[in-house]
């Protein structure tokens, strides 16, 4: 049955235009440049790098914010480790005291038998259940239950809250102080930076690969080479480090493998990257019947 002027909304479901107009199912909406990182800031203050650092990741971070961060989980992982102790001498001392009630408890018990006072008789409780016994003793799920671990088989809380280990806040992988490598970007020359622009049309260039002298940005693909920190391009990585085993600035000998680290960059506003997209999900209301 086709739609009439005054009855077209009277259908039971929701056409595709309709929704859409509603705001229905997913949007995808691609960040502009401005919002994006640029490969020179630090991934935790998002400013311009003084005393640039990178990751074994590729992530790069200023020197200062990155040991703050790392001495701050250090931090947060003795007051745990010192709350735990606290709970452990607190739970130690209850059960102390509990022992000494109990043996309390035992020996008025043996005196009054001495003595011919008891007249009270424990029998086995119905269920199967020992003398002295309760209901709860062989559940697990009671703390009465469990198992204590002897004193001398207990494990050092501090030794375990020391064991714990610092990560970055990026990738979330294990990172200490000295696995951080030191950046030094090469800063363009008037004469170069004119030359830039001349070729490129714009004015975003102040780093360069000291290898090409191409000016490096989030469109530019770039890698640290760990033994001087020098920042060059994927190309000259892949036409003379890689293929070379050797650093095209010092002339040194690196590991391809191990040597060459690829700095991580949000891309461009333009190219979709898994940094550069925002996904919002929204429902609309149910079609009325």
């Amino acid at each position: 049955m086709t739609r009439h002027s005054k009855h077209s909304y009277d259908s039971a479901v929701f056409s595709y235009h309709e929704k859409r107009k509603m705001g229905y199912g997913s949007k995808t909406v691609v960040l502009s440049s401005e919002t994006i990182r640029p490969f020179d800031c630090c991934c935790l203050s998002l400013q311009p790098s003084k005393d640039p650092v990178v990751t074994p990741e590729g992530f790069l971070y200023d020197r200062e914010a990155i040991l703050e961060h790392l001495l701050n989980q250090k931090r947060s992982f003795k007051k745990e480790g010192e709350n735990e102790r606290k709970r452990k001498l607190a739970s130690k001392l209850e059960n102390e005291q509990l022992e000494q009630e109990e043996q309390r408890a035992r020996i008025e018990e043996f005196e009054r038998k001495a003595r011919g006072l008891s007249s009270t008789v424990k029998r086995p409780k119905p269920g199967g259940n020992l003398e002295g016994q309760s209901l709860n003793s062989s559940n697990f799920w009671f703390p009465e239950s469990r198992v204590e671990q002897k004193e001398g088989n207990a494990v050092d809380v501090g030794k375990d809250a020391a064991a714990k280990y610092t990560y970055c806040p990026m990738s979330g992988k294990p990172l200490r102080a000295k696995d951080l490598v030191t950046v030094k970007f090469t800063l363009a020359t008037e004469k170069e930076r004119n030359r830039i622009i001349e070729k490129y049309g714009n004015n975003e260039w102040q780093y360069i690969c000291p290898v090409c002298y191409v000016g490096l940005s989030n469109a530019v693909k770039c890698a640290v080479l760990r033994d001087s920190g020098d920042v060059i391009c994927a190309e000259c990585v892949e036409r003379f480090a890689k293929r070379d085993s050797k650093n095209p600035v010092t002339e040194s000998s690196i590991d391809p493998l191990r040597d060459i680290i690829f700095l991580q960059t949000e891309g461009t506003g333009y190219a979709a990257t898994s940094w550069s997209k925002l996904e919002r999900r929204k429902f609309a209301p149910a079609a009325r019947v």
